[in-house]
């Protein structure tokens, strides 16, 4: 099965069912794999934790430490993707992905020369957790 590592609070914040969409910023587009697992990097998106807890109200752990890492804990089917070309297509599904908005121009900076994915992941089911080190967009998980 493919997986695809996610920082903390995203990782909870999807597990828990409030966060539908994990948004990606690649070069090109890849072909997407129907199921994934989801893995937790051992990074924590320091900035997120301070806007899920400050600004969403979101009670998770407000310090890294408070998190699992590093290691598969939920597989999801991916059930679509949308590629955001304007700020305006990404925004309206805040309540989808909860990254903060962004402008044209602070879009066209975070693609780069890529596109602005958005994953749409239903059936998120819970597992293990399965201790391993992830690796950056799509790559091979063997559960076994």
């Amino acid at each position: 099965m493919k997986a695809l590592s996610i920082r903390q609070p995203w990782v909870q914040l999807i597990a828990l069912g409030l966060k539908d969409i994990e948004v990606r910023y690649w070069p090109k587009r890849h072909k997407w794999p129907d199921q994934i697992a989801i893995h937790v990097s051992q990074r924590v998106d320091s900035g997120a934790l301070y806007l899920v807890r400050q600004i969403y109200l979101l009670d998770v752990p407000g310090k890294a430490k408070g998190y699992y890492r590093g290691g598969v804990i939920a597989k999801a089917r991916i059930a679509g993707v949308r590629t955001y070309d304007t700020a305006k297509e990404f925004n309206a599904d805040f309540e989808c992905h909860l990254n903060p908005t962004l402008t044209d121009a602070e879009l066209d900076k975070k693609r780069g020369k890529g596109k602005c994915y958005g994953l749409i992941l239903t059936h998120v089911k819970l597992l293990g957790p399965v201790d391993c080190r992830g690796q950056l967009g799509f790559w091979e998980f063997d559960s076994a």
